[in-house]
């Protein structure tokens, strides 16, 4: 996937995510695919506290290379982008991977947000 910008790897923007409990995730990566489908399965609402203690890592993680959802048409079309943590830089936006329906956009964000926190891939 590349950026808007045209680059393909940024040192800031393709960061894993820093675990403060790397036990706790190592357990939980043993669930990946069940959490993911809980979160599949409902985006927003109550969670299990596995998905919540996961949703929380994805939250709090460094502003830098955090991807995010921005809305190009408000509640009709989303574009992928992600945060520089540079204050007054725009996001990085990949104009090439947008969606027309917000729960997937979250799905995809999602299994962004694991990746970058384990290193491993979730498949939809």
């Amino acid at each position: 996937m590349q950026r808007g910008d045209g680059a393909n790897f940024d040192p800031v923007l393709d960061t894993p995510i820093p675990v403060r409990d790397p036990l706790m995730l190592e357990r939980l990566k043993a669930d990946s695919r069940a959490l993911y489908e809980e979160f599949r399965a409902t985006p927003v609402g109550k969670h299990t506290p596995n998905l919540q203690f996961i949703l929380q890592l994805f939250r709090g993680a460094p502003v830098p290379g955090k991807y995010a959802l921005v809305a190009v048409e408000p509640h009709r079309r989303w574009v992928l982008a992600q945060m520089t943590g540079r204050r007054g830089d725009p996001v990085v936006t990949y104009p090439d991977v947008t969606f027309t329906d917000l729960a997937e956009a979250e799905r995809v964000v999602y299994r962004l947000r694991w990746k970058q926190l384990t290193g491993e891939t979730i498949e939809p």
